[in-house]
Order: structure tokens, then sequence, then C-alpha cells
């Protein structure tokens, strides 16, 4: 069983996998070769320019990558799978607009 700083590195990068996963599934672009475990930066296929906005008015605070269509989502604090699918989930609901 992994202690400390070696579950912390492990936690964080069972939820960036997972979000990749997510990504993949929706079909959206993850740009990086080899990405961070911290983050992940991934390209939406439609409504680039509204999900930010979109995210606020819901609550939810996504880091748009300064590129159209490209956000980031960072894998530290606390999340799990559930809010990471969540998460995509209306991200993805927000591209179906």
């Amino acid at each position: 069983m992994a202690c400390g700083v070696d579950a912390i590195i492990s936690t964080v990068r069972g939820r960036a996998l997972y979000f990749r996963g997510l990504c993949k599934k929706y079909g959206w672009e993850v740009p990086a070769e080899t990405p961070s475990n911290c983050i992940t930066g991934f390209f939406v296929k439609r409504n680039g320019d509204i999900l930010f906005e979109k995210m606020m008015e819901k609550g939810i605070y996504i880091m748009p990558g300064g590129t159209p269509g490209y956000f980031r989502v960072s894998h530290l604090g606390i999340q799990d799978e559930k809010s990471l699918a969540a998460l995509a989930e209306t991200i993805h609901q927000v591209e179906l607009l």
C-alpha cells in the first residue's frame, strides 16, 4: 500500500488517466504527447467559444487554455471519478447546445 507522497502521486495519476479516458470517449483531443498527471489540456469539438461562460453559469470553473476551444482540468485537490464524470458530461452537454 502506498503512503505519503507515493499515495498522492498515485491518486493524481489515477484521476488523470480516468479523465483522459473520458476525453477519448467524447472525442476531445489531448495534444500533449506526454501529458502531466497534474493537469489535462484538451480541445473540445464544438462551442469552445461559449464553454467557459456556460460552465461558470453552472458554478463550475474550468481553465481556458488561451487557444480557441482549448481547456485545462487540474487533477490536484479534492475530486473523484464521479465528479470527473459529471464534469465531462457537463462539458459535453455544452458542446451539444
